[in-house]
């Protein structure tokens, strides 16, 4: 009975060294291909050329300011109440 319990622990450690090994190799690859970053942040940057190009051309009709129905509108805004402070530290005790 030992010896089979022996035998399962040695297969286990064996099976968690590899899993260990090709975890690393997957996750902490240090081959990087830095042409790969280059060219990832040369598409970034033509992205947000891109966005900013097209937020330029944008256009606001301002129009709908000077309508009748829009100045008749009325702000329903209410002033925040004074109220009193708590504690400068909440968690201190009582």
């Amino acid at each position: 009975m030992n010896t089979k319990s022996n035998k399962r622990t040695l297969i286990l450690v064996c099976l968690l060294i590899v899993l260990v090994f090709v975890t690393f190799r997957v996750n902490f690859n240090s081959n990087i291909n830095e042409n790969y970053i280059i060219d990832e942040a040369d598409s970034f940057e033509s992205d947000i050329i891109n966005i900013l190009k097209y937020v330029d051309n944008i256009d606001f009709d301002t129009t709908v300011v000077s309508d009748k129905n829009f100045q008749s509108l009325k702000s329903i805004d209410r002033p925040i109440p004074n109220l009193p402070v708590g504690k400068n530290d909440p968690f201190v005790g009582i």
